[in-house]
């Protein structure tokens, strides 16, 4: 990985890892976070699928 390149992180959950990439690519380079279609998998019960959705909530309040 360089400073300047795109670094693309599948299935950020927390955040652990983003705040350690954030600071090294933000001068030059490109930070995304994606995660798979949540629409197109079966969950066991709500309160799982509920977890799955709101992912980008929670992971955009723990890294700002």
């Amino acid at each position: 990985m360089k400073p300047t390149q795109t670094v693309v992180e599948y299935g950020p959950g927390g955040g652990w890892y983003t705040r350690l990439l954030l600071p090294y690519l933000a001068p030059s380079g490109k930070y995304m976070a994606m995660n798979g279609d949540s629409d197109a998998r079966t969950y066991r019960n709500r309160a799982q699928e509920a977890r799955a959705k709101g992912w980008v909530e929670r992971f955009v309040g723990s890294v700002t």
